[in-house]
């Protein structure tokens, strides 16, 4: 709802496991696979419900590119 966050990260591996990830996107909740904040996902449903997929995205990047 902000605008877009671009940021950098480490991918860090565990030695004992060889597990690898980002530390950072683990502290601030960032699930592997998401790439749209929780409210921008709300905006998009809503707007959806109103009208058609591509109306809604319109308008919900319309939104953002306005903050």
């Amino acid at each position: 709802m902000f605008g877009e966050v671009n940021y950098k990260r480490t991918y860090y591996k565990n030695k004992k496991t060889s597990e690898y990830k980002y530390l950072s996107d683990e502290r601030l909740g960032i699930d592997i696979h998401d790439r749209l904040d929780s409210s921008l996902k709300a905006k998009l449903v809503d707007e959806a419900i109103q009208s058609s997929y591509k109306k809604s995205g319109q308008i919900a990047v319309n939104s953002i590119e306005k903050t």
